[in-house]
């Protein structure tokens, strides 16, 4: 299996569950902004991704994304402040480029 089917096997779990992630775009390292955001409306696909916004409903649209999963155990968050807050995390690489990463939150007791 791929790493892109691996994650697209996330993504669609995470869909399922209406799992509530955390998302950031890695195009301005130094001004990341963590947003909430859950997978859909839409069952996403090897060529779609579809992301809604918690807090303002916006939904982003992400096509073609190459998409690459990592254990937080194996592999360091990407952001300082996801450690210890995040167990695995998916990167997602546009054509044009672009970086976006979500993170599945390790549930608080």
């Amino acid at each position: 299996m791929t790493s892109s089917e691996v994650g697209l096997g996330m993504l669609r779990k995470w869909h399922a569950k209406n799992t509530l992630l955390g998302f950031v775009s890695l195009a301005f390292s130094d001004a990341t902004v963590l947003r909430e955001a859950r997978i859909g409306p839409k069952l996403p696909t090897a060529e779609r991704v579809v992301l809604t916004f918690e807090d303002s409903g916006e939904v982003l649209v992400l096509d073609k994304p190459e998409l690459r999963l990592a254990d937080a155990d194996e592999e360091p968050p990407p952001i300082k402040a996801w450690v210890g807050k995040f167990s695995c995390f998916l990167f997602l690489k546009l054509e044009d480029g672009r970086l976006f990463v979500l993170g599945e939150k390790i549930p608080t007791a």
